[in-house]
Parts: structure tokens; sequence; C-alpha cells
């Protein structure tokens, strides 16, 4: 069942899966994931579940005030805030569902590709140390970051593996 949604809306989920890389970098690792001090208001709560999993409030709000530190906008109307909150809430189920699936299909990361994804994160520093000092002032550990990433490339294996022999020509780009 969710193979056949995956062949058939490769490209909106190739979008989201772009979107939720993004998103879950930023969300998972800048925010402290889990460990997170950032509570909406009214504290804690489950505001949806994906097979079985919880999506918290404070996801969300960490989602839409990541977005918003990224874009470097402070000034949101009601109905963008509304709608990025929904973003963000669509992002996080797909990756709950992309991990699900590859958990099913028992799809894991090669270490040699987590290696070279640490090292182009790695790369956007001026040194290594300026990128351990960054992760430590951030309070993201190694394995975290590494097991992050490992998730990550799963999810694409998921994708990739879904999308079969599907080709997207110029002429569909620009139509969508």
């Amino acid at each position: 069942m969710i193979m056949q949604a995956l062949r058939t809306k490769t490209r909106a989920i190739m979008i989201v899966v772009v979107v939720v890389f993004v998103l879950s970098i930023f969300t998972m690792y800048l925010t402290g994931g889990s460990r997170s001090s950032r509570k909406s208001p009214e504290g804690d709560f489950p505001v949806a579940s994906v097979g079985g999993q919880k999506i918290m409030a404070s996801q969300i709000v960490a989602g839409v005030q990541n977005f918003a530190e990224q874009s470097g906008q402070t000034d949101f109307s009601p109905e963008s805030i509304v709608e990025m909150r929904k973003n963000v809430l669509n992002s996080i189920a797909m990756q709950h569902m992309l991990q699900q699936e590859a958990s099913r299909l028992k799809i894991k990361a090669p270490e040699n590709e987590i290696d070279m994804a640490v090292k182009r994160i790695e790369n956007q520093f001026p040194t290594k140390e300026a990128f351990q000092q960054y992760m430590e002032s951030r309070g993201i550990r190694m394995k975290d970051l590494r097991e992050q990433i490992g998730m990550q490339l799963a999810q694409r294996m998921v994708l990739d593996a879904g999308a079969g022999d599907v080709e997207v020509n110029e002429e569909e780009t620009r139509d969508f």
C-alpha cells in the first residue's frame, strides 16, 4: 500500500523528502531533538499519530521556529504560521512513514555513506575544531548525528526503491 503511494506520487514525495531532510537536521540537532527544552505554551501533547508513533506539539513548534530562524523573517501572518505548522507536521509524518518502511524492509545506510555525509557537513566549517565547537555548543553528539544521517539515508533508499524506473521529463517538471 505505501509502495503504491510512493510510485504514484514520486515528484511530490521527492520534494517533501528534501524539505524533511533539511527540517529534520535543524529540528533534531540544532534544537537537541527530544532533549529540547522548547515546549508549546500549553505543555507538550500529541497532535498526531503515525503508525503508533506520536508527533508532539513541541516537535511542530521547534520545526516552525527553525524555519523562521532559517528564513531570517520575524513577522509572519497567522495564516502563514498555520501553513508552516501543516507543512512541518506533514514533513514529520512523512519522515515517520519512511522510517517505518525502511525498518520493515530492513534497509540500513552503509557506514561509508554516513561517513561521507558527516564529512560534507564538517567541510561547511572553516576547521574541524570549529565543527566540533559548533556540535558542543548545540549539545549534539557525533553518535546522534551519525544515527540521524543514517536514518535519513535509509529513508532516501526507501524512496529510491519505491521510485523504481520512474522518469520525469522536463515538460512534467515545468508543469509541476
